[in-house]
């Protein structure tokens, strides 16, 4: 493991251990106790860090206002996401591991959590509830695993 890799898992680590004061801020929220994962990358104040982590504003509100957009988000937290990105024109090249182990209603009440802009829409859209995500993740294709992509 090169010095760099190292250097970017200790600092991941060390942000996952702070990252849960952000939710401790509005304990009543189910999504604030869940966002300490989203924060452990993304950090506690949504903006992300630059060239890996993208910020967790405006695009993530935007999607969240179509059916098409909020698939597209059940997805990158079903399978998660690897591969360049490009959020207002900044590249981002990260990786974000599948929050699978997230229940259909922990998935709901935690994606319109991730930023500010998207809790102030949340009443123009509670689309996000535990069937309509159960209902996405059905839809979800998953490869079949013959143990050839793991060479």
């Amino acid at each position: 493991m090169t010095m760099t890799r190292l250097m970017v898992w200790l600092l991941l680590a060390a942000s996952a251990s702070l990252a849960g004061t952000a939710a401790a801020d509005d304990a009543g929220d189910a999504g604030s106790r869940l966002f300490h994962r989203c924060a452990a990358c993304h950090l506690p104040t949504g903006k992300g860090v630059p060239g890996s982590f993208p910020p967790l504003g405006a695009q993530v509100a935007q999607a969240a206002q179509s059916a098409p957009g909020r698939a597209y988000l059940v997805l990158v937290v079903s399978k998660g996401l690897m591969g360049p990105i490009s959020v207002s024109g900044q590249s981002y090249r990260g990786v974000m591991p599948a929050q699978s182990g997230l229940s259909d209603q922990d998935a709901a009440d935690a994606t319109p959590f991730t930023a500010a802009e998207v809790a102030r829409i949340r009443q123009a859209n509670a689309q996000a509830t535990a069937r309509t995500v159960h209902d996405m993740r059905a839809d979800l294709f998953v490869p079949q695993d013959d143990g050839r992509t793991r060479r």
